[in-house]
């Protein structure tokens, strides 16, 4: 009995990657410094910070709902980073 193998729907990832045209890029473009494949890890890890922060602060950015609560975007960066706010990196000891 022979089985019938279904066919699997795509995920968006697939669906993603067939959006994408590679014929016709070099090696370089596609996997080397400032390639396609840089660009697209770069993309994805700042819209992620971006959704985290969003979540973290109750508000989206360039948003009035932070305005005057003390809670500021950029506050909340510098501070993760350990940068002050004179714009000089704090150094643990």
């Amino acid at each position: 009995m022979t089985k019938t193998r279904q066919k699997k729907e795509k995920d968006i990832l697939d669906q993603m990657l067939d959006n994408i045209d590679l014929r016709g890029l070099t090696q370089d473009e596609v996997v080397g410094k400032g390639g396609l494949l840089k660009q697209l890890t770069g993309r994805i890890l700042r819209r992620a910070l971006e959704t985290e922060m969003t979540e973290h602060l109750g508000y989206g950015k360039n948003s009035n709902a932070g305005d005057n609560s003390g809670n500021s975007r950029m506050k909340s960066i510098y501070v993760a980073l350990g940068v002050n706010f004179e714009g000089k990196k704090e150094v643990a000891d």
